[in-house]
């Protein structure tokens, strides 16, 4: 368990799927018309794309065997 909190890489990927989760689900409140819709599409894209960053350097990480307790955890939930 303290190797997870140690490694830097599962910080950087709870930060990146944190954004990503918000980008997404979230919705703005400040805005009227045009501009809500522009910040609502702007939100959703920017959620995708960190969503897919999340993806990319999971498996990055995971091939190269440096996030090896988290792929173990995933693959144990797999089956």
């Amino acid at each position: 368990m303290l190797r997870i909190i140690l490694n830097w890489r599962y910080w950087v990927l709870l930060a990146i799927g944190s954004v990503a989760l918000i980008g997404i689900f979230g919705s703005p409140e400040d805005y009227e018309g045009f501009a809500w819709w522009v910040a609502f599409f702007v939100s959703k894209a920017i959620g995708f794309y960190l969503g897919y960053l999340y993806f990319r350097l999971f498996m990055y990480w995971d091939d190269r065997n440096e996030i090896a307790e988290l792929s173990k955890l995933v693959n144990d939930m797999e089956e």
